[in-house]
């Protein structure tokens, strides 16, 4: 459809296999949450993956609390900025349990959060030239990695910067990677 929605959040669950959602510029708070198909969000496939991507020339600046990513499949997040997060862009729950599969976070900015992108549960996911930038707790000695891996398998890191981080920018939990190309 051409039809604008009125939120980020409404416009996801609408996505099929194979659509795009163009997120015009602007700032979005507290605009997504949770994305699971436990939450009526549907999964792509290999030939039709779901694509979330910025409008061509425009900066969507998303802003708010957490991104928690689960239980989905063949999405892309391309050219999106995530500000001020007060909580991290997690891919997979806590317990590692319910994992995002074939998934692309790819030409993003994280910037200017107190927390970071965390990989609790993630198979075949492609996290790759993105920009991590200025991610510092407001509590001294508490900063954040900026890309913290708990369980990934069969995927790539690759191309991503780090600036201004205040402490590591990738760091493994737990032995949970393999076989992945960083």
């Amino acid at each position: 459809t051409q039809d604008a929605f009125k939120t980020i959040n409404y416009g996801l669950k609408k996505l099929n296999a194979g659509d795009t959602l163009y997120v015009r510029g602007g700032t979005y708070p507290d605009a997504i949450g949770r994305m699971s198909t436990a939450y009526g969000h549907k999964n792509g496939t290999a030939d039709n993956p779901i694509v979330v991507r910025a409008y061509e020339n425009e900066t969507p600046v998303i802003t708010g609390t957490r991104l928690y990513i689960d239980k989905l499949a063949w999405w892309e997040f391309r050219g999106l900025t995530f500000r001020n997060m007060s909580g991290a862009i997690m891919l997979g729950n806590l317990g590692g349990t319910e994992c995002v599969n074939n998934l692309t976070f790819a030409d993003n900015v994280i910037e200017h959060g107190t927390n970071n992108m965390v990989s609790r549960c993630a198979y075949d996911t492609v996290i790759k030239d993105n920009f991590f930038d200025n991610l510092r707790s407001r509590v001294a000695g508490k900063d954040r990695v900026a890309f913290a891996i708990e369980k990934m398998y069969d995927s790539l890191i690759d191309g991503n910067h780090f600036r201004d981080i205040g402490s590591d920018g990738i760091l493994v939990r737990d032995g949970g990677i393999a076989p992945n190309v960083i």
